[in-house]
């Protein structure tokens, strides 16, 4: 009996990481690191923000220290994981193509000329999902007000009359409305970002000068596919928000994306 396609994708990726996975788990401990120490820095700075009232340029202290722990996690963020996450995912695409380049590959990146590329196509890549996630903010906003008006009246009026009045309960009622919208909406942000699926693999593995482009060729000729990847693999996912499971899961998952990449890649080129 012939097997289904994910079954051989699903075979393929388990002979792939056979007597490779203690390179899987070393290539993602350096970046692990750096997040677990900017997450023991930014707590201890929150932590120092919540025991002082202090004003700084008359602005309240936790207030300086929120912003400089965000602009800390944005800077982090495109100066070091990202260039690290394209270094693991070349890792990944190499492997699937039979060749093991060592737990040392996260830091392919962190030459000054490829630095730069990996910078350029970071920014590139999250203006386009700025744009992509236009209509997902329209549709939050207006099921907010939806919900807003019927489930909380009185709350509504005010905003359009006087928001300026709004007690520190009805705002907090307000953010968890908010946050039920976007749960509601979140399934249209994935369908809205599944083009960008490709464009890591294609700058890891080509020199291509339009990786996102050549994501948005790609996904149209295998959106059905990419889609069913993601349904058969949720369970996966959501294992990987708890620490051991994550041990195995997530080298699992980005062989998986690695080898599903290159079949898609090689079989629409």
């Amino acid at each position: 009996m012939a097997l289904s396609p994910f079954r051989l994708l699903a075979r393929e990726v388990r002979a792939r990481l056979t007597g490779h996975w203690a390179s899987a788990l070393g290539v993602l401990l350096l970046p692990a690191a750096v997040l677990v120490l900017y997450a023991y820095i930014a707590g201890y700075l929150l932590f120092i923000g919540e025991t002082t009232d202090a004003l700084w340029l008359g602005v309240s202290v936790k207030h300086w220290i929120s912003g400089m722990v965000t602009v800390l996690a944005i800077l982090l963020f495109l100066l070091v994981l990202r260039p690290m996450a394209l270094g693991v995912t070349r890792w990944w695409a190499a492997l699937a193509a039979g060749h093991d380049l060592g737990a040392g590959s996260c830091l392919y990146y962190f030459t000054r000329a490829r630095w730069i590329s990996a910078l350029k196509h970071t920014l590139r890549l999250c203006g386009t999902v700025l744009l992509l996630l236009v209509p997902f903010v329209l549709a939050v906003l207006l099921t907010a007000v939806l919900m807003c008006r019927s489930q909380l009246p009185e709350v509504f009026d005010l905003l359009l009359h006087d928001p300026t009045v709004l007690t520190m309960y009805q705002l907090k009622q307000l953010k968890e409305l908010l946050s039920d919208a976007c749960f509601w909406v979140g399934p249209l942000a994935f369908f809205l970002l599944l083009p960008l699926f490709f464009a890591d693999y294609r700058f890891v593995t080509d020199p291509d000068p339009s990786p996102i482009r050549f994501s948005f060729r790609l996904i149209r000729r295998c959106f059905m596919p990419a889609v069913h990847l993601f349904l058969r693999h949720f369970g996966w996912i959501f294992l990987s928000f708890f620490v051991f499971p994550l041990l195995y899961t997530l080298p699992y998952l980005g062989m998986t994306y690695a080898v599903f990449c290159k079949w898609m890649t090689h079989s629409h080129a």
